[in-house]
């Protein structure tokens, strides 16, 4: 996903059209959670769950109305492994 700045530039995608994708409250919901569950402060699930991230990235799959982001979210929904691994 780091190969060829990928990761960057799905970043990007999802900044950019996220919220039109999701409506700005659906959109800046998904990003607090997703920062607060990355945040070091989460360690052993304390500000967000694996089960939260995971039912807000599925919350935003099915609202979302713009191709990309969709697709997106879509691929974030397969990591729950790894989301598992993080904490």
């Amino acid at each position: 996903m780091y190969a060829d700045d990928l990761a960057r530039r799905l970043a990007w995608t999802l900044f950019d059209e996220g919220p039109r994708a999701l409506e700005v409250p659906g959109f800046e919901r998904l990003i607090s959670t997703m920062v607060n569950f990355a945040s070091k402060r989460n360690a052993q699930d304390s500000q967000v769950s694996v089960d939260e991230l995971f039912e807000d990235l599925n919350r935003a799959w099915a609202r979302s109305c713009r191709r990309r982001v969709t697709d997106i979210l879509m691929d974030l929904r397969k990591t729950k492994a790894e989301a598992e691994d993080h904490l």
